[in-house]
């Protein structure tokens, strides 16, 4: 608020008037209400200005008169600001009419606007060090990012248990022979090494055997390796059914629960 109170807008202040935008009490409401009628001093009231009534224990605030408060305040004839008036303070008094209301300085005010949260980023801090909670955002539109740490490294867990006839899972699986072979559930995820040398030998499927067996193979020897069906069904490429030759593999599958094989590889008639 100015301090000097000789130099208002013109009409807004007579020289004999008390400034009550500076006054912060009265005695009673009676003497507030005959002050702003009688000594017509509202043109010295400051928009927003609260004042005490001792007597009456009660704060008025002068502040314009709303939709539907109409010659309801404190003065039992709302006060009008004449037309033309020059703006005081920034703030524009011409034809606005106002009256003291009671002022409860203690009551909440309007509820403001519905407030937003988002997540923003989402990082890992090294291991001990605290949660991070920044907001890139602002009061009413927070943006919540997060530092969790990395978790510290777990104690080693126990060995697992053994794969299928007591071998390994983890290793792979391998087994050599050395002339005609049956296939055989146990030979289920195998690679079987065949060392035939120059000797041609014969690998049979079977009937019965277990659901979508697959058997992979490769020939070290030089002697002709053929599949053999027997009560089964071995399809390939253009009826090949013999590996390429030394150093060349195969493999089988069996298609799902059927007697019907796929056989794919490096095959020869």
């Amino acid at each position: 608020m100015p301090t000097d109170y000789n130099n208002l807008p013109s009409g807004l202040r007579v020289q004999t008037q008390i400034p009550l935008d500076i006054k912060e009490y009265v005695q009673s409401n009676a003497i507030l209400a005959n002050l702003g009628t009688l000594d017509n001093l509202a043109y010295t009231y400051i928009e927003g200005l609260v004042i005490y009534s001792i007597e009456d224990q009660q704060r008025w605030e002068w502040r314009e008169v709303a939709d539907g408060e109409e010659n309801t305040g404190l003065l039992t004839v709302d006060f009008v600001y004449p037309t033309g008036l020059p703006a005081v303070f920034g703030i524009n008094y011409s034809n606005r009419v106002f009256n003291f209301f009671p002022a409860d300085l203690n009551s909440p005010g309007p509820q403001g606007p519905a407030a937003t949260i988002n997540l923003g980023t989402v990082t890992t801090g090294t291991a001990g060090s605290s949660v991070i909670i920044t907001n890139s955002g602002n009061s009413s539109a927070a943006v919540f990012n997060f530092t969790i740490p990395k978790g510290d490294k777990g104690d080693k867990g126990d060995k697992g248990d053994d794969g299928a006839d007591g071998i390994d899972a983890s290793n792979n699986l391998q087994k050599a022979i050395t002339g005609n072979y049956v296939l055989s559930d146990s030979d289920n995820n195998y690679t079987i090494l065949i060392n035939n040398s120059g000797t041609s030998i014969n690998i049979t499927v079977p009937t019965g055997l277990m659901s979508k067996i697959n058997v992979g193979f490769i020939q070290q020897g030089t002697g002709d390796v053929t599949f053999v069906q027997s009560g089964t069904i071995i399809n390939s490429p253009t009826a090949m059914k013999k590996i390429k030759g030394q150093n060349y593999n195969a493999y089988i599958e069996q298609v799902l629960a059927t007697n019907t094989y796929q056989l794919i590889g490096n095959l020869k008639t």
